[in-house]
Parts: C-alpha cells; sequence; structure tokens
C-alpha cells in the first residue's frame, strides 16, 4: 500500500506559488538579456560590415580623384551611388585648392597661393551615423608641367557689409565655376594670366552686392605663376517703402500725394536705381527693395534720373536700408504744380495735360511723359475720382494741354516750367488760345 503523501498547509501552497512565479521571471529576464546581446552583436556586425564596405569604396574613389587631371579637382563636388549586395552607398567627392603652408584654403595675407590639391572622399549609408561614415582626404601634388608657367591662381573672398565671410555665393571666372565655402573663400588655380571676367551670383534673393544686384561683373588681374586675390561683398538687402506729401498752396498745411517712381543711390553704387515705373501710374508707396544694407545712409528722391535730385531739403530723403526683413521709412515732400487749363474765362473739364520731363528720358531717349486728364475744375487728375495730383518730381517741364471744344482742336504748351518750390505750389494757367495744332503727344 503507497503511502498517503501529507497535505501541504495553504502558506506552504502560497509560497510554493511565489517560487514558481520568481523563477519564471528570472528565466524570463536571462531570456531578454540574451535576445538583446545577440540583436546588438548582429547590428554591431552589420555596422562593422557595412563600415568596411565603406572604406573600401572610399578607398577607390581616392584612387580614382587622383588620377584625375589636376584642374578638374578644382572646385570638384560630386556625388554618385554605389550598391553593395542589398546597402547603396552614397560617395560624395570633393577637391579643392590648399596653400602649402597651411595645408587649407585661405583669403588671408600670403596663405592665397594654392599649390597642392585636398581631394576627400565621404561614403555614407542609410542609417549610418556621422562616426560611422567613411572619410577619406589626401593631397595631390602639381606634377611637372601639369599647370601652365604662364597660368595663375586667383582666390576670391567674399564677405558682407560687417566683414563677416559669406557662404553660398556662385562665382564663374572664364569657363571656370566656383562656390565660396564658409570661409568665404574660393579659389581658381588654373587660369590664364591677364585680366579675366569675374562673375558673381548671390542666393536669390538672399544676397545682392553694393550695386543692389544679384549678379555682379567685374574684372580681376591674374598674374603668370603668381596668386592674386579678388574681395568681393554680399549681404542680406533691406527694404525703403517710400510716401509722399505735399504743401497746400502755401500754407503749413501738408496733403498726401502719390508718384510713379523714386531714385536710390549710394556713393559706393557704379549707378543710381529707379524703383516704381516713370510716367506709369501713381502710387501712394513706392518700395525701394533689394538695397543693399550699407550701415551708412542712401539718398532717394522723386523720379527717374539725377536731374530729378533736389539740392537739398524734404524733398531729398537720406535713410539707412537695414538688411532682412527689416524695413527703413521715408516721406518725401514733392514740390506742386497747381496747374489750370482754360479756354478764355472758362476752366476746360476733360482737357488732355501731358506733362514732360525735361531733364529725364527713357531708354529709348525720349522725355519722360505724365499724362493726365483735367477734372471739373480745370486741373489735371490721375484719379477716377477726379481729384488733382499737384505733386510732381523736382525738375523742369514742358507743359502741353490740348481738348476738342466744338469740333476744333485747341493746343497751348509752354517749356521751361520749373517746379522746384517747396514752400509754395507753382501756379501756372494755360489758355487753349492756339487752333490748327495737332493734340499733345
Amino acid at each position: 500500500m503507497t503511502p498517503r503523501r501529507p497535505e501541504m498547509s495553504p502558506a506552504e501552497a502560497g509560497f510554493a506559488l511565489i517560487e514558481v512565479l520568481v523563477s519564471a521571471a528570472v528565466v524570463v529576464v536571462v531570456s531578454a538579456g540574451t535576445f538583446g546581446l545577440l540583436q546588438a552583436m548582429t547590428r554591431a556586425s552589420g555596422e562593422q560590415r557595412h563600415s568596411s564596405q565603406a572604406f573600401a569604396i572610399a578607398q577607390e574613389d581616392q584612387a580614382r580623384l587622383r588620377s584625375m587631371q589636376l584642374i578638374a579637382l578644382s572646385n570638384l563636388s560630386e556625388s554618385k551611388q554605389v550598391k553593395l549586395a542589398n546597402t547603396t552607398f552614397t560617395v560624395r567627392s570633393t577637391g579643392v585648392f590648399v596653400n602649402s603652408k597651411t595645408a587649407s584654403l585661405s583669403c588671408v595675407g600670403d596663405s592665397i597661393s594654392a599649390d597642392y590639391a585636398q581631394v576627400t572622399s565621404v561614403v555614407t549609408w542609410p542609417g549610418a551615423t556621422s562616426k560611422e561614415r567613411a572619410v577619406l582626404r589626401s593631397i595631390v601634388s602639381p606634377t611637372i608641367n601639369s599647370i601652365d608657367s604662364q597660368h595663375g591662381t586667383l582666390t576670391v573672398s567674399v564677405t558682407n557689409e560687417k566683414k563677416e565671410p559669406k557662404a553660398g555665393v556662385d562665382l564663374k571666372a572664364g569657363i571656370y565655376s566656383a562656390e565660396t565655402d564658409i570661409n568665404g573663400c574660393a579659389t581658381f588655380p588654373d587660369l590664364p594670366s591677364g585680366t579675366v571676367s569675374l562673375e558673381s551670383k548671390g542666393e536669390d534673393p538672399n544676397l545682392v552686392s553694393p550695386n543692389s544686384v544679384y549678379v555682379e561683373k567685374t574684372d580681376a588681374g591674374v598674374g603668370a605663376g603668381a596668386a592674386k586675390m579678388a574681395k568681393l561683398t554680399y549681404d542680406s538687402p533691406g527694404t525703403v517703402p517710400v510716401k509722399f506729401k505735399y504743401r497746400d498752396g502755401s500754407s503749413e498745411t501738408f496733403l498726401s500725394s502719390s508718384a510713379d517712381s523714386v531714385v536710390a543711390f549710394h556713393s559706393v553704387m557704379k549707378a543710381a536705381k529707379v524703383f516704381g515705373t516713370p510716367g506709369g501710374p501713381r502710387a501712394e508707396e513706392v518700395k525701394a527693395e533689394l538695397l543693399f544694407p550699407f550701415t551708412s545712409p542712401y539718398s532717394i528722391y522723386a523720379g527717374s534720373c539725377e536731374a530729378n535730385k533736389p539740392s537739398t531739403g524734404p524733398a531729398l530723403g537720406s535713410v539707412i536700408a537695414p538688411p532682412g526683413s527689416k524695413t527703413g521709412e521715408l516721406v518725401l515732400q514733392l514740390p506742386a504744380l497747381d496747374l489750370t487749363v482754360k479756354k478764355g474765362s472758362s476752366v476746360v473739364q476733360g482737357a488732355t495735360v501731358t506733362i514732360s520731363d525735361q531733364g529725364c528720358a527713357d531708354s529709348k531717349g525720349n522725355a519722360i511723359k505724365r499724362v493726365y486728364a483735367t477734372n471739373k475744375d480745370g486741373k489735371p487728375s490721375a484719379t477716377s475720382t477726379g481729384q488733382a495730383e499737384p505733386g510732381l518730381p523736382w525738375g523742369v517741364y514742358e507743359l502741353c494741354a490740348s481738348a476738342s471744344i466744338s469740333g476744333t482742336t485747341y493746343r497751348k504748351k509752354v517749356s521751361g516750367t520749373e517746379v522746384k518750390n517747396l514752400t509754395q505750389a507753382k501756379a501756372v494757367t494755360l489758355d487753349l488760345t492756339e487752333t490748327g495744332k495737332s493734340a499733345c503727344s
């Protein structure tokens, strides 16, 4: 007869259950650790394999770069993809000429010469970190006669108004192209001696030259067997919105006005810039924009050429154009022309008034003309409401008024009218007494 197993007490049964649970937990923890270790080993093995493959690709790319013609390495920047097994590697190849003393490209002092080419191969793969990627660099020295002795090096330094280096400026010297690096430098190591046309271009619309243009063309000198430097300036442009006012008669009251164009000029600029449309629709505000942010002020005035530049006073603005999204602010006073068109003692409504600027011409050599129709008071109006617009750019004008009355064309033309008085409007009456004349054009 088999002896009967003694029964467990409830306390003993509970303790046994706890032992089972603890054992199970230990098994789970050990299993998880083992699985994690295996997973880490697998990942490390994969990364090591990718790293080895990447360095092999980088070495192959370095061999390719060192076999290239020296001039082809100048400002080289190219990218390609190489597929091994199931992994696609990206190969970035760059070349830049460097100085023999500093082993780097420099725009400072005697370090501007470019004696050697530094080639770099960077290989990455999906999921790779910056520490895992393969990076190889080497220096390529020129062989005998690889660079013509009658050629020279041109190094270009680009800074902003604060003399800080400016990267991302595209350059072209002859048939060669380059882009400034983070030091604001670019080099052209093998250019024929003499004068080369250097074209620079900012990142539209982020950079402009001191002439307030994106693309600037200058001449640079290249010496035989020598290194020379060209210094350029590019910076973020600024904007100046310009508004207008005129004096009401001879009183101290000023009324809002409008204009069709303004001129902005700075002493560093090669030529002034015109904004708006000379002789076109008038606007309450004309923006002088994409201006280089000089730390000294611009001269801004209404009109389209230097003949419209006032000698002094509130018709000539002086304002700084800060860079970026900030803007300047300017209100110009326009000299007023109080013109009335009559036929005898009666004012003429609907007459055509042509005001020709005798000092400023368009691109075809024709005088800038502003054409208006007279309102019920016989005064020129450029608005649908019939409001007179007496403000004009500072200048000398030819005034012509014509109208068809009872089937007959009447006209009156006067030259040499100065509109330059800022304390009182210039009062002129045109009496349509001439017949047998064509209408104003």
